[in-house]
């Protein structure tokens, strides 16, 4: 199993709304809205990583690990490459005039082919506000998430009309879903916001689990009665891998 991590992209902040029709999947014929460049690269930039080899699992975080924001890991397998977040992290003391760091995708770009899905875990920025940025460049792979994420994502993208149209797949607790090669179910988690929600992907070696940015409500120095049974899905699971994000939980 592989793990590694990328570098940063740069881009300045939305800030112009423009009008939207239908549900999830929109066709904008509008050309307002804020531009940024969608251009792919011919260039190679990821040649050093290996192939995968038959069997493997790679995965590699591309933001997120040890820094608030920016919020993208993906998970290969076979032919597929599934994605779980899209966040951005907000300017920092060394990026003056920048507004929104986004995840370095080069990997994606390069095997966009391979991509099936993405999973959003929450609908805050960290998680989701790279959508309207990435997704043009990764050949706007499904989206799946719960339904208050699946809003602020479509709110969202009301300021960018003349992108291509996405399309959300709303998803609920305990749900089961095929994604390429994967299996995959959800599960709700605690959090400030609403319909937060960890991903369980099943394997041939068994669960990788991806708590989302999560938190335990706690009686004392141990978590509450509903915390704990919210977990006990994991009882009769063989878990292989957990990968789990709270803030400040050092």
């Amino acid at each position: 199993m592989n793990t590694n991590n990328q570098n940063n992209t740069y881009k300045r902040k939305p800030y112009q709304r423009g009008n939207t029709h239908g549900k999830f999947s929109r066709n904008f014929k509008s050309n307002s809205g804020p531009r940024f460049n969608t251009t792919v690269s011919d260039t190679v930039e990821t040649s050093h990583i290996p192939l995968l080899k038959d069997g493997n699992i790679r995965i590699i975080n591309l933001g997120g690990v040890e820094e608030i924001g920016k919020n993208m890991t993906l998970i290969e397998y076979k032919d597929t490459i599934l994605i779980i977040d899209c966040g951005v992290q907000m300017t920092e003391k060394n990026t003056p005039g920048v507004d929104y760091i986004l995840p370095n995708t080069k990997y994606l770009e390069e095997n966009k082919h391979k991509i099936k899905g993405v999973v959003i875990t929450s609908g805050q920025f960290d998680h989701a506000g790279g959508v309207p940025y990435i997704m043009p460049r990764i050949g706007n792979p499904q989206i799946y998430s719960r339904l208050f994420t699946s809003l602020m994502i479509k709110k969202h993208q009301e300021e960018f009309p003349h992108l291509e149209p996405i399309t959300l797949n709303i998803v609920e607790k305990e749900e089961n879903v095929e994604i390429g090669d994967f299996k995959i179910k959800f599960f709700a988690i605690s959090k400030t916001i609403p319909d937060s929600m960890g991903v369980i992907i099943e394997t041939p070696y068994g669960d990788i689990v991806h708590t989302g940015s999560t938190r335990l409500n706690n009686d004392g120095e141990k978590p509450n009665k509903e915390e704990a049974e919210k977990f006990d899905l994991f009882d009769d699971r063989k878990t292989l891998l957990l990968m789990s994000d709270s803030v400040d939980s050092e």
